[in-house]
């Protein structure tokens, strides 16, 4: 079954955003279980490796792709490092540093350099409605995470893992404006992504080799089950869900999953580790879904409410 269809539905782009909100909503305490003595970029390596064999035996498809030439290699290779293999080593390591609900606020930015970086490469112009709700989101993040924004000391080690989270979610809008080129190039979504897994993965190995460390990794049940949910649950499949939809809709709504996938993880937080709900954390929800729906559906009810004033 390939997930790119000729017309996609707004249904099917509905199932498409909250399938990959619910999946990596639950990233985070996946990610958790994944910090132990082997080094992190070890854990990122069999993570992507995972995540390619498992499309590669799983969907056979991609083998029909059209020859690449050596420039759309390079940008596999961009895609691979972008996606699937440092921007997650600058993850984990931001997610030392600070709050996972920080870390997502900062991913949460992504909507704005999907924006920007859609028009810097393609040259496509930046709706209002996009910038009202992701404007209005991005408030709503922020009051929902004001604890861990506003109450905490600030340290070096702090400013240190915002900074990777930010260049982290700049190298995940890179990544989409790549997957932009290949759909404009009418390649499926699963073909570049599986490409992408393959590079990504080459990419964390090259370098493992490079620094002599060891593949050895923990054999705790705890370890394997989330390193295995992580490559194909929320690698794998999620991003097929989360590509098709940058494809079918644009850059600059699919970034709406960042913003909604922290209520999931709040959700989760909620359930097992006891978080308590505040009032401004209930507003920041409010706002989070409002500036969703306004940046989805905004271009629609703007012009259905102009088409009735025209009457």
């Amino acid at each position: 079954m390939s997930l790119s269809v000729s017309q996609p539905s707004k249904k099917f782009n509905f199932f498409l955003l909250c399938s990959t909100v619910i999946i990596w909503g639950t990233v985070w305490i996946s990610i958790r279980f994944q910090f132990s003595s082997t080094p992190i970029l070890v854990s990122i390596f069999y993570r992507a490796l995972i995540s390619a064999i498992f499309l590669a035996l799983v969907y056979q498809r991609w083998r029909s792709a059209p020859e690449f030439s050596i420039k759309d290699h390079i940008y596999l290779l961009l895609l691979g490092i972008f996606l699937f293999s440092f921007n997650y080593y600058l993850f984990y390591n931001s997610i030392i540093n600070i709050e996972s609900g920080l870390v997502s606020v900062i991913f949460s930015t992504i909507i704005f350099m999907n924006s920007f970086n859609d028009r810097l490469f393609f040259g496509t112009k930046i709706k209002l409605p996009i910038i009202a709700g992701g404007l209005m989101s991005f408030i709503g993040v922020i009051l929902l995470f004001y604890k861990e924004i506003f109450l905490q000391h600030e340290t070096l080690a702090r400013l240190h893992g915002v900074i990777l989270a930010f260049l982290a979610t700049f190298l995940v809008s890179l990544g989409n404006m790549i997957s932009v080129r290949f759909s404009k190039k009418d390649v499926p979504v699963l073909t570049s992504t599986t490409y992408g897994l393959w590079y990504g993965s080459a990419f964390c190995l090259a370098i493992i080799l490079a620094q002599g460390s060891s593949f050895a990794i923990p054999l705790s049940f705890s370890y394997l089950s989330s390193l295995l949910y992580l490559s194909i649950f929320c690698t794998a499949i999620a991003y097929l869900l989360y590509l098709s939809l940058v494809k079918n809709t644009g850059p600059e709504k699919a970034a709406f999953a960042a913003i909604l996938f922290p209520i999931v993880a709040l959700l989760l937080s909620t359930i097992f580790e006891s978080y308590t709900w505040t009032p401004t954390a209930l507003i920041g929800v409010g706002m989070m879904i409002a500036g969703s729906v306004c940046g989805f559906y905004g271009e629609k009810l703007t012009a259905n409410w102009f088409d009735r004033k025209g009457r």
